[in-house]
């Protein structure tokens, strides 16, 4: 029956069904908690798949949950540099950088990297996942010196071991690229995103989320180096994969729609603009919450739009409840 609804899970993965994957996941859990037992190894295992789809689906607070379970069951069973402990890790530490806790995740990335430089050595794919995973922490608290050698070093050890076409060398290829764009190198940025698209899209296909992804950073370097028609273009793309696969309740479209309202009020459109940033601020509410970083920044965001168009009062509200959101979260959190 266990392995019955693993299968099913996987069509409906294939499919882009999240929603029935996910409760097909549930019963995977239910099925073998009682087959198998609580701590067993195949809980763990449909902890985790569960997990991620809740995650997927932006149910962070039970993706936590769920992660952390599995990762309670790898810890009693296995030692502590054992692949499946450090995987566990390194799962809950992610999630926990998407919900802009970057202070918890911080040491259990490290805690992993440290486990499989030890266990495997340095040039190891594992490590070259931990060096990934660590690189896009530095890059989010802005500690951008730090990003960039941890970025090309995994991207060295993928790219020997897999080769320069594989999914994994793109995956690197995005992040570093997003770093550069950062740090004002478009030119190089740019390079980067557009081959990050097309490996991507040749391995999962155009309609992947790891393609809206990239998308998503292209055209936020675009924007930045004032390209606003193409920058519209790729975010207009990452929404609608995004909509497609996840619906149009999920952070990721709030965070999106927030990019797009940025860009329209930067040519001159801010009556459209202000509807998207609504728009993104109830989104950004139903699922991340009102307490998190990211509906902050799109309030300020908005209401600095306001102001210009002399909307004084809800201007003030905005800034001032996006500025204790930010006080309270001591202004860190995922872009």
């Amino acid at each position: 029956m266990w392995d019955e609804l693993n299968s099913k899970i996987e069509q409906h993965l294939q499919q882009g069904d999240n929603e029935g994957a996910a409760e097909l996941s549930r019963l995977a859990v239910s099925e073998a908690v009682e087959a198998f037992g609580p701590e067993h190894s195949r809980t763990s295992f449909s902890l985790t798949i569960l997990a991620s789809l809740r995650a997927n689906l932006g149910d962070y607070a039970q993706a936590e949950v769920l992660y952390r379970e599995a990762l309670r069951i790898r810890e009693l069973a296995l030692a502590p540099e054992h692949p499946a402990v450090t995987v566990a890790m390194c799962n809950l530490a992610t999630l926990l950088c998407t919900a802009g806790r970057l202070d918890e995740a911080g040491p259990l990335l490290e805690q992993a990297l440290t486990l499989r430089v030890a266990t495997h050595g340095r040039g190891h794919l594992a490590v070259a996942d931990s060096l990934h995973r660590l690189a896009g922490l530095r890059h989010r608290t802005g500690a951008h010196a730090e990003a960039e050698p941890l970025y090309l070093e995994a991207l060295e050890i993928r790219h020997e071991l897999l080769g320069p076409d594989h999914a994994d060398v793109a995956e690197v290829l995005g992040g570093l690229a997003t770093l550069l764009a950062d740090m004002g190198r478009h030119a190089e940025a740019g390079l980067l995103f557009g081959r990050t698209v097309e490996l991507l899209a040749e391995a999962h296909g155009p309609e992947h989320l790891l393609v809206a992804m990239a998308e998503h950073n292209r055209a936020t370097s675009l924007a930045a180096a004032g390209k606003s028609e193409q920058a519209g273009a790729g975010f207009l793309r990452a929404l609608e994969i995004y909509e497609g696969q996840l619906g149009p309740e999920h952070p990721f479209v709030g965070l999106t729609l927030n990019e797009v309202a940025a860009l329209l009020a930067s040519i001159g459109r801010g009556e459209a603009a202000v509807g998207l940033y609504f728009r993104a601020m109830t989104v950004l509410t139903r699922t991340l919450g009102p307490e998190h970083p990211d509906l902050a920044r799109c309030m300020s965001n908005a209401a600095a739009l306001l102001a210009e168009q002399g909307r004084d009062p809800e201007a003030r509200r905005l800034r001032e409840r996006a500025d204790a959101i930010l006080r309270g979260a001591g202004g860190a959190g995922p872009r």
